[in-house]
């Protein structure tokens, strides 16, 4: 028994041995070589996170470069798969059989091999050797002499955050004065961000050189890549490292007179041509220590990290049954803003809400997250009355206090007077709104009006009305079938159905501002006023609100070949009501005038845009 157990632990120690082998494994570009002849060779990790890589001795083998460290990435429909590769560039030295021995790493705590591969090295003729050699020897002394002078770092702002709190990762090129100007880029291997959300503080277009003395020495320094990080997840998290592969243009002798066969130094007696010389340039890779957020949230935490406050308000605390307010919730101060959800409100059954609109005003820059995210609520009361909001409650954790901090606004209170409701609806303690609906349809009255008989002898059947009734049903369900289709095409189309209420709303809210002109509120009638002007282009247009700017807006009625007398129009009258709004001035047109222009405006675009 003890036999069997002992031959079952040998088997699994033996699958593990193989499984780990053939996720590490060793290649080269071919086993058969000329002496001076030079070849590579890589190291490739698959699926696995490795550590403290080292390399064999590469007895019988000149080493002319490396270790030089490469990532790959591949997607399929099993899944994906990661591989990191180090790999060598080798020059082949004296004929015979060798064996390039094992490398090996450091995975999930054990050390495991390579393979190892066996090479065969034959004599070359003269002149192959003596063009090997000094082909090998040019490449060697190259790749040295450039990454002496040329390299890629990688620094982190913080090693240890709180999930949600940000930090920014730099991937840096240092080139020296001697190689400044004399490479280009070929291709760029970014690095992979898993576990962050990410958003790239600079483009990669024109490098913008500063310069950096490290070590007493005096480098051109250029950032390749910044980005800002988010943690998404707590542990130990990697940001891999960068790789990019430079073409680097030297001056190569034409005749021996010195030992260096690089003339960089700008001498023309000894510059007689240019060579260009690949090379892959690496930056480390680096790790960032996510510690979880305290324990004991709050009911009321959705995610927020940073200094934040809170405020919520009604654009409009009176208004008419049937017609809307806006509940506005806006976060602001610094953190991960962007990241915030709308919340769950809890209304007054009788409140009708719509879906939330979200209006970002978020900077991202390498101190963070700044600004604000406010959420708006379209509210509907359906019947006149005071509905009375409870306070909303907010909680973060604020990184100054390591602390959760909750945040609670004031209550809100909405009266709604009679509007365009059927009737009086009465409040019912304990019913909601859709019971409230069907009350009083369940008891028939007594009718008190006069009313007419019918005489005995008079037969419904054969009657107008019967033959009105029997066909009823079939223009009904051509109406539906052709109301239904109308219906679908333009839910498939939101663009078309935007556009077609484009000129409804904006009259509504016209009319809301033609109220609030009568009654002089300045302020209001110039947000109104702008509401409805960017409202109706952003439906009419079918460009989203957060995307419509004065710039895109024109454009696009350019190209739809509107009068520019007619874009100027609408766009001076917005400009004018923002103004009105936030920097008033001495210089004021009469509100009168404004409801005119704007709605002017809307007219004159309407009439282009059919």
């Amino acid at each position: 028994m003890n036999n069997k157990i002992v031959k079952y632990l040998f088997l699994l120690l033996l699958f593990s041995s193989n499984l780990y082998s053939q996720n590490f494994t060793a290649s080269v570009e071919r086993n058969q070589l000329t002496v001076g002849e030079t070849f590579q060779v890589s190291f490739s990790l698959s699926n696995a996170e490795g550590k403290e890589f080292k390399a064999p001795s590469f007895k019988g083998f000149s080493v002319l470069s490396g270790p030089n460290t490469s990532q790959s990435f591949q997607w399929g429909t099993g899944g994906s798969s990661r591989t990191v590769t180090y790999s060598y560039i080798l020059r082949a030295d004296m004929e015979g059989k060798f064996t390039i021995e094992p490398a090996s790493i450091t995975v999930d705590g054990k050390r495991i091999n390579s393979n190892s591969i066996t090479i065969t090295v034959v004599k070359g003729s003269e002149s192959e050797k003596q063009k090997s050699s000094e082909a090998g020897s040019l490449e060697a002394q190259a790749n040295e002499l450039i990454r002496k002078n040329l390299f890629i770092k990688l620094s982190l702002s913080k090693q240890s955050v709180y999930q949600g709190e940000s930090l920014v990762a730099t991937y840096k090129l240092y080139v020296t004065p001697t190689l400044a100007g004399q490479f280009n880029i070929s291709n760029i291997s970014y690095p992979n961000l898993g576990g962050f959300w990410t958003q790239d503080l600079i483009e990669l277009k024109n490098l913008q050189y500063s310069r950096e003395v490290v070590d007493g020495v005096a480098y051109q320094t250029a950032e390749l890549k910044k980005t800002l990080l988010i943690p998404q997840q707590t542990g130990s998290l990697n940001v891999d490292a960068m790789s990019v592969d430079f073409v680097v243009r030297l001056a190569v002798q034409g005749k021996k007179r010195s030992r260096d066969p690089f003339d960089i130094f700008d001498d023309p007696f000894f510059r007689q041509s240019y060579q260009d010389f690949n090379f892959k340039a690496s930056s480390s890779s680096g790790t960032v220590s996510v510690k979880p957020l305290p324990p004991n949230q709050p009911v009321e935490f959705r995610g927020g990290v940073g200094q934040m406050q809170m405020k919520a308000w009604l654009d409009k605390t009176t208004v008419r049954a049937n017609e809307s307010t806006t509940l506005k919730v806006q976060i602001s101060g610094t953190g991960n803003l962007k990241l915030l959800e709308p919340f769950n409100l809890n209304l007054p059954n009788d409140l009708d809400v719509y879906d939330p609109k979200t209006v970002d005003n978020v900077s991202v820059s390498a101190a963070g997250m700044s600004g604000n995210k406010t959420f708006e609520y379209y509210l509907v009361p359906r019947h006149q009355g005071e509905f009375r909001i409870d306070p909303i409650e907010f909680a973060y954790f604020d990184l100054s206090k390591k602390a959760y901090v909750t945040l609670r606004s004031e209550p809100l209170v909405l009266r709604a007077e009679k509007g365009s409701e059927t009737g009086t609806v009465p409040m019912i303690s304990g019913v909601n709104k859709e019971d409230v609906k069907y009350l009083g349809q369940d008891i028939r009255h007594i009718k008190l009006k006069d009313f007419n008989l019918r005489k005995k002898d008079d037969n419904f059947f054969g009657s107008a009305a019967f033959y009105g009734l029997a066909a009823a049903p079939l223009v009904l369900f051509f109406a539906f079938i052709f109301i239904q289709r109308r219906n679908e095409k333009l839910q498939g189309n939101l663009a078309l159905l935007k556009t077609r209420k484009a000129v409804s709303l904006a009259k509504k809210r016209l009319s809301l501002a033609k109220k609030l002109l009568t009654k002089n509120m300045e302020e209001q009638f110039f947000e109104e006023i702008s509401r409805a002007l960017w409202g109706y282009l952003s439906d009419r247009l079918s460009i989203p609100i957060a995307d419509l700017t004065k710039d895109s807006a024109a454009k696009i009625l350019n190209e739809r070949n509107v009068e520019q007398e007619a874009i100027d129009k609408i766009l001076n009258t917005i400009e004018y009501c923002e103004f009105a709004r936030f920097a008033p001035s001495n210089e004021k047109i009469s509100l009168a005038d404004v409801y005119k222009n704007a709605e002017e405006s809307i007219v004159e675009l309407e009439g282009k845009l059919r």
